[in-house]
């Protein structure tokens, strides 16, 4: 999974706001990678997300326009 979250940060492929710290973001990505291999994309909230980060929800919606 770790290629495919930097490759998202990296090179775009993703709704990443302006002024976003790239790491934040790709540990954000790793999370998320990680849950929907696991649980799928509809039985991954975004609350799972920032727990599996460590990080706030907020900051999960600071750094990505959506789950999409």
């Amino acid at each position: 999974m770790t290629n495919e979250a930097d490759t998202l940060v990296s090179e775009g492929g993703h709704e990443l706001l302006d002024d976003v710290e790239p790491a934040s973001a790709r540990k954000l990505a790793h999370a998320a990678l990680d849950l929907f291999f696991d649980s799928g994309y509809g039985g991954t909230t975004t609350r799972d997300i920032s727990a599996q980060a460590a990080m706030s929800t907020g900051a999960l919606y600071t750094s990505f326009r959506s789950k999409e």
